[in-house]
């Protein structure tokens, strides 16, 4: 399950907010009526006043409120293949995760600017389709193929600098990742700074290139640092050091970056600002000629928190609507 919109999700404290009016109201409306009635008539004439019967009804409210925001936020559950326009080659993302990428050569860092740029490619690209990989020593897919690129966006925005399992950072496997959302045609965006603990940019090499090659798919490096390199700040302001103790430098590998954008046909381009010029990357981006394809599109759910919110809400009328 996952929220295309999860920005509404915080108002999920109306709920609860809700219920504690609810019932302040109703204790208002029961120290009003005491004064006009004996509470000991009120059986006799408010035969449908039942303390149970209150309880239900302002419990019926507080979940009227959650489910309308849970629908607000636009649940999706499942995937199905749907025929969509396309008006540029597919583009999957892979993203650099590894801790290396926390650096703060560039500001706001690393990883900070490579999720901007992302966002902002995203937002510049036609009705095409894209996917995201998150990568470190070993790779991730969180979206495959489609033209839903705001749930893109929400996906790569909940992505933290050593979040996944193992450490490190492989950009074979990202690559080999990145190939099989693809198949034959199109382009596979690296956001990273070229470190590769992994030794992908060296041993296979060759045959990746080939793979990618012979697929027809053109790899557009991002590198995201500077040469000169910075050291990398834990949480608490400690440095990551080595074995011997030393704090750990991390610097931006261009030529291997370089290399496998120029061999696989693509373009390289050096991020160190947030608002750089990007229509060179874009344009290589949109090049592929206009066609039609299959896309598997999240499917929205918010019907069912929609359904349960009105079944509510018309359950607290018909408790509480009599007095």
């Amino acid at each position: 399950m996952s929220f295309a919109a999860p920005s509404y999700l915080p108002w999920l404290l109306l709920a609860p907010a809700a219920l504690v009016l609810a019932a302040l109201l109703r204790a208002r409306w029961r120290r009003a009526a005491a004064r006009w009635v004996d509470p000991v008539l009120w059986p006799r004439l408010m035969p449908h006043h039942r303390p149970a019967r209150v309880v239900l009804g302002i419990s019926a409210l507080g979940l009227a409120v959650a489910g309308l925001v849970v629908a607000l936020a636009r649940p999706q559950a499942g995937a199905a293949d749907e025929a969509v326009a396309v008006t540029g080659g597919d583009v999957v993302f892979a993203l650099d995760s590894s801790l290396s990428m926390a650096a703060g050569d560039v500001a706001p860092s690393r990883f900070a600017l490579a999720k901007l740029t992302l966002r902002r490619l995203l937002e510049e690209l036609p009705d095409q389709r894209v996917a995201l990989v998150q990568w470190e020593a070993e790779a991730q897919v969180l979206s495959p193929l489609t033209t839903d690129r705001g749930l893109v966006r929400v996906l790569a925005d909940g992505i933290h600098p050593a979040s996944l399992d193992r450490p490190g950072s492989d950009l074979g496997v990202a690559l080999d990742t990145a190939l099989d959302l693809l198949g034959d045609g199109g382009s596979i965006v690296l956001l990273t700074d070229g470190e590769d603990h992994g030794g992908s940019l060296g041993t296979g090499l060759d045959s990746r290139l080939a793979a990618l090659t012979a697929a027809g798919v053109h790899v557009e490096a991002i590198g995201v640092g500077t040469p000169e390199g910075s050291r990398i700040v834990l949480d608490g302001g400690r440095f990551k050091r080595d074995d011997r103790g030393q704090p750990v430098v991390t610097r931006l590998d261009q030529e291997a970056l370089e290399a496998l954008a120029r061999r696989t046909g693509g373009l390289y381009l050096h991020l160190v600002r947030a608002d750089q010029d990007l229509g060179v990357l874009l344009g290589r981006l949109r090049m592929p000629a206009a066609g039609a394809g299959v896309g598997r599109q999240p499917v929205e759910r918010f019907a069912w928190p929609l359904a349960l919110a009105v079944a509510a809400l018309a359950a607290h009328l018909l408790l509480l609507g009599g007095g």
